[in-house]
């Protein structure tokens, strides 16, 4: 997959990494375009055996929409939002938890329902 200006040239949408509240890899294009964006609030820090630890909120929001080259593009956007809790170990570690929900937008009218995800994780801090 290529990347441009947060454009891809294949790809998928929905999970733990591109668009949380979406079942994973709910969506599949040739074309892909996707921004996330969320805010991390440290609400307590304190330290365990001397290494400063901090507890943070996270409110987010996952907006993507995937296309196929030899289609009419789509009308809707995929969202997702949610709220992430962090435990942050400074300089080494994030464990996050996120509670996420989204629509199904792409899901014709019958079957369109709200999707909700509970997604814990653990990567390097930014």
């Amino acid at each position: 997959m290529s990347t441009f200006a947060g454009l891809s040239r294949g790809g998928v949408l929905g999970g733990r990494w591109t668009l949380r509240g979406l079942p994973e890899e709910r969506l599949r294009g040739d074309g892909v375009a996707l921004t996330q964006h969320e805010l991390r609030v440290t609400v307590i820090e304190h330290t365990v055996r001397g290494a400063p630890w901090a507890w943070s909120l996270a409110p987010f929001v996952d907006v993507g929409q995937v296309w196929l080259w030899d289609a009419p593009p789509p009308e809707t956007l995929a969202i997702g939002a949610g709220l992430g809790l962090r435990l942050v170990a400074k300089e080494l570690l994030v464990l996050r938890v996120d509670v996420a929900r989204s629509v199904d937008t792409y899901a014709e009218a019958p079957t369109r329902r709200p999707s909700t995800q509970v997604l814990v994780l653990s990567e390097h801090p930014f």
